[in-house]
């Protein structure tokens, strides 16, 4: 008999309350290789399943269906392993636990529960006092966190396992007139290649080793998508052929992949298939895909398609915008916002901020009115639903179960919304949305620190308060023209078509107009 797993809901809950059970939450990953061990090794032990099905309630939540779960309970890994009461509270928690370990946890846990069932800790939340910041040092202190973080040896951020770190790449190459921060991206860049998959070209999750040479083989769309950005901007930057082609093979591996009506949302690892040449792979059988689509993966791949549209082949807008019109037709309520997947929640801020963004992006690109329109009415869908005081909460708050009920304030979702709040109001002239983005953005003050240079997308927020701001007389293949630019953070309006004039801001400090795509090019490149 298997371990009879619960969905994450009020049933779970009431169950471990009328029994006096703990709940046992396993946080899993459809990809994650230690999650598939602990399924076939601790909880297909007999003796296990037994002790689980008998004096705990199993509670088993998918770390990509339900990110904001994730993001309460994770305890630095996957699979999470974690002990809660019938408030939701944490009692203990670990990642992969091993069979021989698993069976004396159960029975401490138990042991506990049933003598401190009522003096476990209750959550609350602290009060919260406005933080007094001012903005313009932020970018400095993420910068020294950068460099004390970078890998002279190897490149990368960190010296042990090595993620990618796109937004940190993002930020380097924003801070590219610095000659250091310039290498810092281009070394990352080179060696980080050592994680792209040389038969089929995805990149895989991280390196388990400092020098990118041991992957740990699952690819995820988020990953890959944030990466293509990266080489995609690398290549904008440098004109370097190879950062192109890199892109290149990395957005073949998910067209041929992980494409259907949308993109799917990870393939799983397997060592002894990856370690195969192209042939000896055409004889076996492909790791399993998980064909879920989750919106914000999907944004994050459209962006980058966009962009690579931009720099490197047209041909991914057709696509790009496919995928838009897929997701706006099946995951998209005017009342709802966006669901995070076929059958997942609404009300992420997640899935709204990405796509907020995409949307923008698509606008840009194509100056299809469309796009801005949908934007604008995101934009208004966070800003009535999702505030919880000056920022952003990371979900709808309602009658929720445990650690749902607190705030959660996500730095990387916030600053996402905060810039995207700053474009909109450049494209409609709504002053609003930039008092909304500069209070989003002072009220993190008091956060940012702990993340050190994964601050770096709360940094570029702040500095699009002050990005280079171009609105454009031209015909429609100038302003394509215009497009392929390379400023990280420059936004650009087409206004009407005519002889070619482009007014030419930064911040509130605007300058002569540039009467040719020379003059502006010299701009935007200086």
């Amino acid at each position: 008999m298997p371990v009879k797993w619960f969905e994450w809901g009020k049933e779970a809950f009431e169950l471990s309350r009328k029994e006096k059970k703990p709940v046992l939450l396993d946080i899993h990953g459809v990809w994650c290789h230690w999650c598939h061990v602990a399924d076939k090794t601790t909880y297909s032990d007999p003796l296990i399943i037994k002790e689980i099905n008998d004096n705990f309630v199993p509670v088993k939540v998918d770390t990509d269906r339900r990110p904001d779960i994730n993001e309460r309970y994770n305890q630095g890994g996957w699979p999470t392993t974690v002990f809660l009461d019938s408030n939701g509270n944490i009692i203990t928690g670990a990642t992969y636990v091993p069979p021989h370990e698993f069976g004396f946890m159960l029975e401490r846990v138990k042991n506990f529960y049933e003598k401190n069932a009522e003096k476990i800790p209750q959550m609350t939340e602290r009060e919260r006092k406005p933080a007094e910041i001012d903005l313009a040092g932020v970018p400095e202190e993420v910068s020294m966190r950068v460099k004390e973080s970078f890998d002279v040896n190897y490149g990368g951020f960190g010296h042990g396992q090595k993620f990618p770190m796109s937004e940190v790449i993002e930020f380097c190459i924003f801070m590219r007139k610095d000659s250091q921060f310039k290498m810092f991206a281009l070394m990352t860049l080179d060696r980080m290649t050592a994680l792209q998959d040389g038969v089929e070209g995805g990149f895989f999750r991280y390196s388990v080793s400092p020098d990118w040479s041991v992957p740990h083989y699952e690819k995820m769309l988020e990953g890959n998508a944030e990466v293509i950005r990266s080489y995609v901007h690398g290549y904008a930057l440098t004109r370097k052929k190879e950062y192109a082609d890199t892109a290149r093979k990395a957005i073949g591996y998910v067209m041929k992949n992980l494409a259907g009506d949308a993109f799917y949302g990870s393939q799983d690892a397997d060592e002894e298939y990856y370690s195969l040449g192209m042939e000896e792979r055409s004889k076996r059988e492909k790791p399993g895909i998980d064909k879920t689509i989750f919106t914000n993966f999907n944004a994050k791949m459209i962006s980058a398609l966009l962009e690579a549209s931009v720099f490197v082949d047209a041909s991914y807008r057709k696509t790009a915008l496919e995928v838009i019109g897929f997701i706006l037709e099946n995951l998209y309520s005017t009342e709802k916002g966006f669901r995070h997947c076929a059958g997942g929640e609404y009300g992420l801020l997640t899935d709204n901020s990405q796509m907020l963004r995409t949307l923008l992006d698509a606008y840009e690109t194509t100056t299809d009115m469309r796009y801005l329109e949908l934007a604008k009415e995101t934009a208004s869908f966070i800003e009535k639903n999702f505030f919880d005081g000056v920022t952003l909460n990371d979900r709808l708050r309602g009658n929720d179960i445990g650690m749902l009920r607190m705030r959660n304030r996500n730095l990387a979702e916030n600053s996402t919304v905060a810039d995207s709040f700053i474009r909109i109001a450049f494209h409609t002239d709504d002053g609003s949305f930039m008092e909304k983005a500069e209070n989003i953005l002072k009220d993190l003050g008091d956060v940012y620190g702990m993340y050190g240079m994964m601050a770096a997308p709360y940094a570029l927020a702040i500095e699009r308060l002050s990005g280079v701001q171009v609105k454009l007389q031209c015909s429609a293949p100038e302003y394509d023209e215009a497009l392929k630019i390379f400023n990280p953070l420059r936004m650009i309006r087409f206004i009407v078509e005519g002889q070619f004039t482009a007014g030419i801001c930064k911040g509130t400090v605007c300058m002569q107009p540039a009467k040719s795509m020379e003059e502006l090019r010299k701009v935007l490149e200086s």
